[in-house]
C-alpha cells in the first residue's frame, strides 16, 4: 500500500480531520496548522511513551542541523528523443527522469519514498513523501490479498516500539524535502514536547 503521507492540515480543514484541534502551530506560509497523519502518530507515540521526550529533543537539534534540501539538489530532467508520429500527428518523444530516494526499514519491509516531482499549483518542483507498506506488514493482510475496498476498507497497520525508528525517520526525510517542510517539521516537533 502505498500512503502519501502529510503532517500538517489546515486549521477548520473540512476535508481532513485531526485528532488534535487543539494544537495550532504557524506553518512556513503563514497559515495556522494542526497536527495531521503523521504527527498525530508522533504525538501518540510519546504520550504512551514509545518515545521518550528526549528523543524528541535529538530529533529536533537532527532537523536543525540539515542544511541540504532535496528541492534545491535535485531536479526533473527531461530529454527530447526524437520525433514520432502517432495517427498522422509529429510528436516529439520525452523522456522523464524524477529523482527518488527509497529508505528500507531494518526492522521490516517498509519503504520511505521521497520523489522529486513537479509542484501540483505552481511552477517548480517539490519532494513527495510515500510510506509503502508490503500487505504482509499488515495484521489483516492475509484478507486484503484478492479483495478490494468494498470488501475490507482498511488495512490493520499496528504502530508499535518496532516502528519507533520508522517514523522518527520519517521526519527526518520531511525535513530535507525543503526548508518549508524543515520549518514546519520543526514547529510540530516543539509543538508536541511541549504538549
Amino acid at each position: 500500500m502505498e500512503w502519501q503521507i502529510g503532517y500538517d492540515c489546515k486549521v477548520l480543514d473540512n476535508d481532513k480531520e485531526t485528532t488534535l484541534p487543539n494544537l495550532v502551530f504557524i506553518g512556513s506560509n503563514g497559515k495556522q496548522k494542526n497536527p495531521y497523519e503523521l504527527s498525530e502518530i508522533l504525538y501518540y507515540m510519546v504520550k504512551i511513551n514509545l518515545i521518550k521526550k528526549e528523543e524528541i529533543d535529538e530529533l529536533i537539534n537532527i532537523i536543525n542541523g540539515i542544511n541540504e534540501f532535496l528541492d534545491e539538489k535535485y531536479k526533473i530532467n527531461s530529454k527530447i528523443e526524437n520525433n514520432t508520429f502517432i495517427n498522422n500527428l509529429e510528436f516529439y518523444k520525452s523522456t522523464i527522469t524524477l529523482p527518488t530516494f527509497n529508505m528500507i526499514d531494518r526492522f521490516s519491509n517498509v519503504i520511505i519514498e521521497i520523489m522529486i516531482s513537479k509542484q501540483q499549483f505552481a511552477t517548480g518542483v517539490q519532494p513527495m513523501v510515500y510510506l509503502n507498506i508490503p500487505i504482509s506488514e499488515f495484521e489483516n493482510g492475509s484478507k486484503l490479498i484478492g479483495n478490494n475496498s468494498k470488501n475490507i476498507p482498511y488495512g490493520l497497520f499496528k504502530i508499535d516500539g518496532r516502528r519507533v525508528e520508522l517514523f522518527k525517520n520519517l521526519f527526518i526525510c520531511f525535513g530535507m524535502c525543503s526548508k518549508k517542510h524543515n520549518h514546519d517539521i520543526l514547529e510540530i516537533l516543539k509543538l508536541i514536547k511541549n504538549n
